[in-house]
């Protein structure tokens, strides 16, 4: 870094300026209780901060990161990481964080979450910054969070000699969940503010980051506001690439879903080319054996407090060898101690297979129970409410108190009645209020799940969807179809299909997404018999639906009628339509991943005529699956009104 690049920073840390062509900064130091100042000037020499009292000429130098770690009180960022560490741990009903395995992506090398941890902010043994780009990715409950506080803790403990005499970076952890619909520059600045008592300009914080002085981690990049779309995933990526160029180090925690959804879609790349090939990717494994062993070990001291059976090794082991699935997860053993004694009463771990919808849906149940819910609002179910105003909010996890008070005001008596509801809402082990101002879900995978529990409850009452309905109100994304289709798996129901006969001859301002999240649910559970000879059952007759937005991605649809049917926005990727019929269908939008996003389109005989998203002209062949495209100028395309059949 050049003494100029120093002093630019220093002018902001300080908060002092100095003119242009000056190569001292002079910060003023008032007395307390007194109009007397002191002059300390700020000069470069050899790398080195040098300090000087212009009245007395006493001087004192220094490094840099000496002067940066006393100006900005980074071991106040320490201790905040360290009151940080434990509430999660008292959450975590007083077990600490437990190391995992991380496993390169490229060559599947193994290392444990500390050693990685370390590699975030540490040089390594070449002496080469191992600056850039890293995704660790990881699916629900697998730990990504828990790991972002083994950053914390490792850091308060070892980080300032690591900083001052070993050239480390200094790690700063944002929840992305926490993010908003501002930009990300004012997010980061604000947190830093706000949470780190840091103030200076984000254009300083990205100097720094990029000269290595700074390392960043962004946990829960999947949880940002609006981040299914993929136009805002991308301006996300534009901002956040400015940290790790140059000597820039930034991990950042996703679910491995998320991030292969945005790389199928192809209107947008990701990534610029640069950072694709800086980039690095790793899977958070969760736990293995050895770790859930060590896991239960440290949470026998918790149950032998609260009077609960001790879990021996043994009994690991062979829960292990039946329930590796649930037990690889940390976010399940939390709960799995805390509910103990009603989850053994209820299954035999080791003898018994069980899912995780299940395992929580006995801790939901247990909930509603003791807190005796129906009773509470006289029928009115104010945790589906909750879940319903969030995915309002932007599918959003975090709402204002006052927001949820004003959606359930009605069944709201008085203002003991309110108390009582927020007591027995922050009992749920799903839910949390912070500071009386903000109700939000811990994890999205809780909101997800209840969601999905309402979804498969609205779907058993096999009746029409109203607007108050969740399968109505939203499109159900793949984390949620995934809760549905694992349990519907389990039976044989035809609840779907009742869903698509009810929404015959219907519009979409009636019935929402009701009929859309039906047929792709029955896409998703295409792979079981049952549900495959229900799907082509109905294709005989899906005429006058409103399927808007569904995802038909591969399937077998030869033969299928879809005569007047809308499906403005689907997909219809790889999808075998030999003999369709087309008749008066809108299919303003919809994507064939083969040639692009039709514009506009016209059935003649057994073909398609489409306008593509690319500007050309693509002719499909019904009957012998074969097209030829046609290159058209844009402005032809737009002026073009192909007739229906």
């Amino acid at each position: 870094m050049t003494s100029r690049e120093m002093l630019t920073i220093l002018e902001d840390v300080l908060q002092c300026q100095r003119n242009a062509e000056d190569d001292w900064i002079d910060e003023y130091i008032y007395k307390p209780f007194r109009s007397s100042k002191e002059i300390w000037r700020y000069t470069i020499d050899g790398g080195k901060i040098v300090v000087t009292n212009q009245a007395n000429k006493e001087s004192h130098s220094g490094s840099f990161r000496q002067l940066l770690w006393n100006r900005l009180r980074l071991h106040l960022v320490c201790d905040t990481y360290k009151q940080q560490y434990e509430r999660w741990k008292e959450l975590n009903y007083g077990i600490p964080y437990v190391k995992i395995d991380i496993v390169r992506d490229s060559d599947e090398g193994l290392q444990s979450s500390y050693d990685f941890i370390r590699s975030i902010w540490n040089v390594n043994q070449n002496e080469k910054e191992q600056s850039g780009l890293r995704l660790l990715m990881a699916e629900y409950g697998m730990g990504k969070s828990s790991f972002c506080q083994g950053v914390r803790i490792l850091a308060s403990e070892e980080i300032e000699a690591a900083f001052l005499y070993d050239n480390a970076s200094f790690p700063f952890v944002f929840d992305l969940n926490e993010y908003r619909n501002s930009a990300f520059d004012e997010f980061v600045k604000n947190r830093l503010s706000d949470h780190y008592g840091i103030n200076i300009r984000f254009s300083t914080f990205e100097k720094l980051c990029r000269v290595g002085i700074f390392s960043v981690v962004l946990d829960s990049w999947d949880q940002m506001h609006d981040t299914p779309v993929m136009r805002q995933t991308r301006q996300d990526i534009s901002q956040f690439s400015a940290l790790w160029k140059d000597k820039g180090r930034v991990l950042i925690t996703c679910r491995r879903s998320f991030y292969q959804k945005q790389l199928h879609m192809k209107k947008d790349k990701l990534f610029d080319t640069e950072d694709v090939q800086i980039a690095k990717f790793y899977t958070l494994t969760g736990f293995n054996e050895k770790s859930a062993k060590d896991y239960f070990e440290k949470a026998n001291e918790i149950l032998e407090t609260s009077g609960k059976q001790l879990v021996n090794q043994n009994w690991v082991e062979k829960c292990w060898n039946i329930n590796s699935d649930l037990f690889s997860r940390p976010l399940n053993l939390k709960l799995l101690v805390k509910h103990f004694d009603i989850i053994t009463e209820k299954y035999k771990l080791t003898d018994e297979r069980v899912e995780t919808y299940r395992f929580l849906q006995i801790i939901l149940t247990r909930w509603k129970m003791e807190n005796d819910i129906n009773s509470l609002t006289h029928g009115k179910d104010i945790l589906k409410s909750l879940v319903m105003l969030t995915l309002e909010s932007g599918l959003n996890r975090s709402v204002s108190l006052e927001s949820f008070k004003r959606m359930i005001k009605k069944e709201i008596k008085s203002d003991d009645h309110w108390e009582r509801i927020k007591s027995v809402i922050s009992k749920l082990d799903f839910v949390s209020i912070e500071d009386d101002k903000q109700i939000e879900f811990r994890l999205a995978a809780y909101q997800e799940f209840l969601w999905a529990h309402y979804v498969l409850l609205e779907l058993e009452e096999r009746k029409l969807c109203g607007s108050d309905k969740l399968l109505n109100r939203f499109m159900l994304p793949q984390e949620v179809r995934s809760w549905i289709a694992r349990e519907l798996k389990q039976k044989e129901s035809n609840c779907l299909k009742k869903q698509l006969e009810l929404v015959k001859y219907k519009v979409k301002a009636d019935v929402g997404y009701s009929g859309s999240n039906a047929i792709t649910l029955l896409r998703d559970l295409n792979g079981v018999d049952y549900y495959k000879k229900q799907l082509l059952e109905l294709a005989q007759d899906l005429c006058f639906r409103p399927l808007d937005e569904a995802d038909l991605r591969g399937l077998n649809l030869m033969d299928a009628n879809f005569e007047g049917s809308s499906f403005v926005g689907a997909d219809l990727s790889y999808t075998k339509l030999d003999n369709v019929i087309f008749s008066d269908t809108n299919l303003s939008d919809v994507t064939w991943e083969e040639y692009g996003k039709l514009q506009k389109c016209a059935f003649l005989n057994n073909s398609v005529v489409a306008g593509t998203g690319s500007g050309s002209l693509l002719t499909f062949s019904i009957t012998d699956h074969t097209a030829e495209m046609q290159n058209l100028a844009d402005e032809t395309i737009r002026d073009s009104n192909f007739p229906h059949q």
